[in-house]
């Protein structure tokens, strides 16, 4: 897609007032701060449009940025496939070195985890870690349909290894992983993974105990001053 006034009109998330910014940006080709101004749910989907005016590097670059700071990567899974059915070269370098040599040392075959819901199984990103995974079932547990799945796949199927969230992150088509088997994960209480930081988490919950309110109810202070104190003790 040329990046046009009027191409750019039909994506959402974006608005008149952005359009000469982006414009700029992509003529000086600074394609980190142009996926900066879309909307973090659209960034694949205008990846996907713009994909030509990029060269391989930039392809990789900006697929790497916008796949570390997205939300729901399952929401985005069509993006996802196409953009990387594309097979455009130099896909090694949307690692950087420390993890093009983590992933050379993985054996043939590879052990990997994902955690989350039962409708979302198919999804590109895997863990090395099974406790990630877990963490991530718990993340999301809805009821009774979170799980921790385990799975095998063959190091030559490996699109790339993230290192840098600290979650040994295995990016993979789901047709390459075969699924060994799943084991529901339940939380009992509060669960770290419901909450953005452990200064928030504490933050948030102090100042709980002091104004002792829950949506519009009133509750005793004890009961907020005993959360505060299991988050601190026992979760972090």
């Amino acid at each position: 897609m040329k990046i046009t006034v009027k191409n750019l009109s039909r994506f959402k998330g974006l608005t008149p007032e952005m359009f000469p910014h982006l414009l700029e940006l992509a003529e000086e080709k600074d394609w980190f701060r142009y996926f900066l101004f879309v909307s973090t749910p659209f960034r694949f989907d205008m990846l996907r449009a713009v994909q030509e005016n990029l060269n391989d590097i930039e392809f990789w670059g900006s697929f790497r940025e916008i796949w570390m700071h997205a939300e729901n990567l399952w929401e985005d899974w069509e993006n996802i496939e196409k953009l990387l059915e594309l097979n455009r070269p130099q896909r090694e370098s949307i690692m950087d070195a420390k993890e093009r040599a983590a992933l050379k040392k993985l054996p043939t075959s590879i052990q990997i985890f994902r955690g989350g819901l039962t409708e979302n199984l198919d999804g590109y990103s895997w863990t090395l870690s099974k406790e990630k995974a877990e963490w991530f079932a718990k993340c999301r547990q809805q009821q009774d349909n979170a799980f921790s799945f385990e799975g095998e796949c063959q190091k030559d199927d490996v699109l790339a290894l993230f290192l840098e969230r600290d979650e040994d992150e295995i990016l993979i088509a789901p047709k390459k992983v075969k699924l060994l088997k799943q084991i529901q994960v339940k939380v009992n209480g509060i669960h770290a993974a419901h909450i953005h930081t452990k200064k928030y988490a504490l933050d948030s919950l102090q100042m709980s105990a002091m104004q002792p309110k829950n949506m519009g109810k009133s509750v005793s202070p004890p009961d907020y001053k005993f959360v505060y104190e299991k988050v601190r003790q026992d979760v972090f």
